[in-house]
């Protein structure tokens, strides 16, 4: 089920969720603990300082150490979550990974998730969206006025 939350914790969990891109890979579903504004400053600094083998090994240390559990969507077997499993993905699947976890990008909606929910997160984006607003900012003000 979908959680918001401002203020992130060392036992912060959320659930993530790719979505699959037939013909390149199946949808990733995953528990994950959001990178912290200085975690992401940090690893933003420095990926001008290094060179491009460091960075791709950096940036799969981090995601290890913030995946909590991974698994495909469709039951296929996943290797262990490892440097070298999530170095193995396939460049977007890691790429979407990768800005989910720090914060940049949202997990899709998890076809798993209750219709309800599903159909409240896409509702709260596509407002937000259209009103330059943020999907928290909409989802707060629905749940006031109910």
């Amino acid at each position: 089920m979908l959680r918001e939350v401002a203020f992130i914790s060392d036992t912060c969990t959320l659930p993530g969720y790719i979505a699959a891109a037939p013909g390149r890979y199946p949808a990733l579903r995953f528990q994950y603990r959001p990178a912290t504004m200085p975690e992401r400053a940090a690893i933003v600094a420095r990926q001008h300082a290094q060179p491009a083998d460091e960075l791709a090994a950096n940036a799969a240390a981090m995601l290890v150490q913030k995946l909590v559990s991974w698994e495909l969507a469709d039951g296929s077997a996943i290797p262990p979550l490892a440097a070298e499993s999530v170095l193995a993905l396939h460049a977007e699947l890691f790429r979407k990974l990768y800005l989910i976890v720090l914060g940049y990008e949202a997990s899709a909606v998890d076809p798993a998730w209750p219709a309800e929910i599903a159909d409240e997160v896409l509702h709260d984006r596509a407002e937000a969206a259209a009103e330059g607003r943020t999907p928290g900012e909409v989802g707060d003000e629905r749940r006031e006025k109910n």
